[in-house]
């Protein structure tokens, strides 16, 4: 028996949110490698510049409860729209940057806004799974995410070595972009 088209609907959702949470953990983790290129190109001192990833990291996590809560409000697909256009927006303010105290602002706003991802991604999960195949359906998503994390360092790396640390951020703000219009999930 083929599935049904509404179990069609819910893995491609549940694809889409994978996607999402695999590209807004890649940038997360891409600070990493850049740090000495910014300081340098900043003219800022390398422990300043490490202290991106606090300021990204500290944000995301104290946010979650927040925009986990107010996604039951104005929507969860509709609230992981709008961290997403954030992300991009100061995604592209992060490669434009000219000074640290706003390349610094961009990535506490970019954490808040990645912290938007995490929670409702969890929901819409919840929502839309059967309580039967959910644990399996959040293991994959985790692992999706996680695996955003584990690559992130190294796709920076790798990025910055061969177009500069700028381009890194652009191709950040990039990949979100392309994922921004989730299917169409009348329950959520």
């Amino acid at each position: 028996m083929p599935p049904s088209s509404p179990a069609i609907a819910a893995k491609r959702l549940i694809t889409h949110v994978s996607l999402i949470g695999f590209a807004t953990a890649l940038s997360a983790r891409a600070l990493d490698p850049l740090i000495p290129s910014i300081a340098r190109d900043l003219a800022v001192e390398g422990v300043r510049v490490a202290f991106l990833s606090t300021a990204f990291v500290l944000p995301f996590a104290c946010v979650q409860l927040i925009l986990g809560s107010l996604a039951d409000l104005v929507g969860k697909i509709r609230l992981m729209v709008m961290c997403l256009v954030v992300i991009i927006i100061v995604s592209l303010a992060c490669a434009l940057a000219n000074s640290f105290s706003l390349l610094l602002l961009a990535r506490i706003i970019c954490g808040m806004a990645t912290g938007g991802i995490f929670p409702v991604g969890l929901a819409i999960i919840g929502d839309t799974v059967p309580v039967a195949e959910r644990q399996v359906a959040i293991a994959r998503w985790l692992a999706i995410t996680i695996g955003g994390n584990l690559l992130g360092a190294a796709f920076a790396g790798l990025v910055a070595d061969l177009f500069g640390w700028r381009a890194v951020f652009f191709i950040s703000a990039g990949l979100p972009g392309n994922l921004r219009q989730p299917p169409r999930r009348d329950l959520l």
